[in-house]
């Protein structure tokens, strides 16, 4: 199930800007992960943000282009019930979304992944490509 919602920022939200690069997903899912710990979120909920920021991170890397700095930003948003994981990259999606794939296929499992784990996501392209997940913490660790 896909929605839109507007992109908030405030005190709860950490953006980094990482190299587009292979690296970047590893370096997202630690900075989050370190953060949420230090937080007190439960592990199963930092497991399936980690797993879901390095989906939306490798498909940026993958599928996206660089800003002009060579690089993506990644933001994380933590909320009294949920948290928000968020990557933009300056490419284009002409279509979005999870497909159809083999059992034998090596890829191209990301966005089913997080559609099964996320309670909403989002695609946003007014600057550059946004993608924007919403894992609740209620459904952390069912999947």
């Amino acid at each position: 199930m896909t929605m839109e919602w507007e992109h908030l920022v405030d005190d709860t939200c950490t953006t980094v800007r990482l190299p587009f690069g292979l690296s970047a997903p590893r370096e997202a899912r630690l900075a989050m992960a370190a953060e949420l710990s230090a937080a007190r979120v439960r592990p199963a909920v930092i497991e399936d943000a980690s797993l879901v920021l390095s989906e939306i991170v490798s498909n940026g890397i993958e599928h996206g282009q660089a800003n002009d700095s060579g690089e993506l930003e990644v933001s994380w948003c933590l909320r009294e019930d949920h948290v928000l994981l968020s990557v933009v990259d300056s490419g284009q999606a002409i279509t979005f979304g999870p497909r159809e794939w083999s059992d034998h296929a090596l890829g191209g499992r990301g966005l089913a992944i997080v559609d099964a784990i996320c309670r909403n996501w989002a695609v946003e392209t007014k600057k550059g490509l946004r993608v924007t997940a919403q894992l609740d913490f209620a459904d952390a660790g069912r999947t």
